[in-house]
């Protein structure tokens, strides 16, 4: 992504999470509430991920052991926290009709695209990657047509 497309997934994030917080405090519309922390999630996601990942890098470096004496290493149980917190925002929270989010989904949905993306699992790296290059362009092409 070009410059003007990072600068886009920040304003749609900053935006996202503005009136995410203001919808989560007067209680109203929660499947909405959880996207808008969804989308701010993976706006804020990938600076924050990338530092997560790093400092879980050397982490992992130093503890070899564990990963010789429990037979897997940090990264499955970090890779099946973000599974399981993607899961729950998208599949309990947000998309069935019956969905009946609960308060904590939207703070699960703000957290699980940096998990997500920390984590290295391909199909959330994925999914995650293709939302905020989908952000990026949108935003792009907003900053292009009221800036000029």
């Amino acid at each position: 992504m070009n410059a003007a497309a990072f600068a886009g997934t920040g304003s749609i994030a900053a935006l996202a999470l503005l009136f995410g917080l203001w919808l989560y405090y007067h209680d109203d519309m929660r499947k909405t509430t959880s996207l808008l922390f969804l989308v701010a999630g993976t706006g804020l996601g990938g600076l924050i991920g990338a530092l997560i990942a790093q400092a879980y890098g050397v982490a992992a470096n130093a503890t070899p052991l564990a990963t010789r004496l429990l037979g897997f290493g940090g990264a499955v149980i970090l890779g099946g926290i973000a599974i399981v917190m993607t899961l729950e925002v998208v599949i309990k929270g947000i998309f069935p009709k019956t969905a009946r989010p609960n308060r904590i989904h939207p703070w699960l949905a703000l957290a699980a695209p940096t998990i997500g993306l920390a984590s290295g699992v391909p199909i959330l790296y994925g999914l995650y990657r293709l939302l905020a290059t989908g952000m990026g362009n949108a935003g792009a092409v907003a900053q292009q047509w009221f800036v000029g």
